[in-house]
């Protein structure tokens, strides 16, 4: 949406793997030994969106050093945000270990809303969660 400038991506994936390898095609990341990134891991029923963030990264890497195009980046990208939702077709969320999650009223689906520059908010995108059976 170019006038409220929201760039909004969707995933429908087979498996875990499937969802890293297209975030990573979507960032332009190659790595060198082939194996995706790990953005999202998914151990018996437990998902887990991990502390790596491409885009922070990224924005990191291009920030001028100089201390006052630093502070002039950090005023115009401060209220920047990413918005990870997961939309969940067969399981619910059965518990939250960590990053808290906005859960929807019938626990099938969850977003979680990460800052990418504003000092003393969440900056991590990384949650926890149990899903059920």
């Amino acid at each position: 949406n170019e006038d409220t400038y929201v760039l909004q991506v969707s995933f429908d994936f087979k498996n875990i793997d499937a969802l890293n390898r297209g975030i990573d095609i979507m960032y332009s990341i190659v790595n060198e030994d082939g194996k995706a990134s790990e953005y999202f891991k998914l151990r018996r029923r437990t998902l887990e969106r991990t502390d790596y963030n491409a885009i922070a990264e990224q924005m990191k890497r291009e920030v001028p050093a100089n201390d006052e195009e630093a502070e002039m980046a950090k005023m115009m990208f401060g209220e920047m945000t990413a918005v990870t939702s997961i939309i969940l077709n067969e399981q619910k969320v059965s518990r939250v270990y960590s990053g808290e999650p906005e859960l929807s009223e019938d626990k099938k689906s969850f977003s979680k809303t990460t800052y990418l520059y504003k000092e003393g908010e969440d900056n991590s995108p990384a949650f926890k969660v149990k899903l059920s059976r």
